[in-house]
């Protein structure tokens, strides 16, 4: 909600001033769009009149004041301050759609089940990195053998028992492959910016992770400010990041204008911008984010990475260590990796994601978890698990008839029971 509390600095008018700044709108701007004079804004934002309720209630629709909180808008208007209940301090109003704490919004799903020695060696990696030794670990294994159910169900854990981590991923496309670069990463600042509400819908993101994210964007939109400057419409799209923020700024709103000023000075300021300039840059960003607060970062799908993405991931790879920075990865592979060869020319890599986990992998030991290495008894475990989610009279000759048709493979069971 839209308030302010008595003897806070900021008044009713310094907000509708910040909000003005925000949307890059002049005092005669806004006022052509309020059909008023410009000193009748001067004056609201002076404190030294207050709008009538037709006019509040047209500041409310050119401010952009979300639907649910235009009646407290206009009631602030008239009155001198707001419901105490909402500090002005607080930078960013939390959006509707996560204050529906009740809401499920993505078709309920089976439970995850087993992969217990998979989730310590996360929970290990991730506690490492917490410790300030970050690293990147990958999931490698056949189409369906659960990666992106194993990397979604321990992101959910490892959010829950550690409240200040922040949870951001991006997926590889088989479409668009070379033509769409840094795909994943530009998905990853999209959410640590605040383009929340698709992955909360579909069930990528759950609200408490949501929650903490949109917390931190002041914090994310700092960093990017003073260490990733050339980033603002190279991998973070400037217009569409003002268009969600600005309906739900708070009383503080410097490092909002801040941001605004950097990212306006535009492409002439910006020439003959390399590629690794964007590598260093958008790593020494995730390096000041996790200072503050530590990142899970999760890349779904890298076989089918484009050249820029594979040159990122290297590049911030190599620069994990003594920072709270776990990298998630899956990769799909129809076999086991060969064994660590000599290392390769470094411009190869961008061609080859199998070889780029084998040169992170000399850096940091064993990073690799082989989904596809289940034990026959492990599989069997899964179908049971699988099949006890729910009450039932299945006996063992269809426990075993269903293991036998899909041998614990993760995808072809549960679709096989679907179906």
């Amino acid at each position: 909600m839209v308030s302010l509390e008595a003897g806070d600095e900021q008044s009713f008018g310094g907000w509708v001033q910040s909000r003005r700044r925000a949307m890059q709108l002049t005092r005669a701007e806004l006022a052509e769009k309020v059909g008023c004079a410009p000193v009748t804004i001067k004056k609201i934002e002076r404190d030294e009149r207050k709008p009538s309720r037709p006019m509040a209630e047209l500041l409310a629709e050119q401010l952009h004041i979300p639907q649910v909180d235009r009646e407290a808008f206009v009631r602030m208007a008239r009155t001198t301050y707001g419901n105490p209940a909402h500090p002005p301090d607080q930078a960013l109003r939390i959006p509707p759609f996560l204050l529906q704490e009740n809401y499920k919004p993505y078709p309920a799903v089976l439970k995850f089940v087993e992969r217990h020695k998979e989730l310590a060696r996360l929970e290990a990696g991730l506690q490492q990195a917490l410790a300030g030794d970050g690293l990147p670990v990958f999931l490698l294994g056949e189409a369906g053998s659960g990666k992106t159910a194993l990397m979604r169900e321990f992101a959910r854990i490892a959010q829950a028992a550690n409240p200040g981590l922040l949870v951001a991923g991006g997926q590889c496309n088989a479409q668009t492959g070379q033509g769409d670069p840094f795909r994943p990463f530009r998905d990853i600042l999209g959410i640590l910016t605040g383009d929340l509400e698709i992955d909360w819908t579909v069930g990528m993101l759950n609200r408490e992770q949501a929650l903490q994210v949109w917390a931190c964007i002041p914090d994310i939109i700092q960093a990017i400010t003073r260490f990733g400057p050339h980033l603002f419409n190279v991998l973070l799209p400037v217009n569409p990041l003002v268009h969600r923020l600005a309906p739900y700024l708070g009383g503080n709103t410097d490092w909002f204008e801040l941001f605004q000023a950097s990212a306006s000075a535009g492409p002439a300021s910006k020439p003959g911008l390399e590629q690794g300039q964007v590598l260093e840059e958008l790593t020494r960003v995730f390096q000041n984010v996790a200072a503050r607060h530590p990142l899970l970062l999760i890349l779904d799908d890298l076989q089918w990475a484009d050249d820029a993405s594979l040159n990122l991931l290297f590049h911030l790879g190599r620069r994990l260590r003594g920072s709270r920075i776990l990298v998630l990865g899956s990769y799909r592979s129809g076999e086991t990796l060969p064994g660590q060869p000599a290392a390769q020319p470094l411009a190869e890599l961008a061609h080859n994601p199998e070889s780029l986990i084998l040169e992170l992998a000399r850096q940091y030991g064993d990073i690799q978890i082989e989904l596809d290495s289940t034990s026959p008894a492990e599989a069997r475990a899964f179908v049971d698990a699988i099949l006890d989610l729910e009450p039932n009279r299945l006996e063992e000759a269809f426990r075993k008839d269903l293991y036998l048709q899909t041998r614990g493979q993760a995808l072809f069971t549960v679709e096989t029971l679907h179906s």
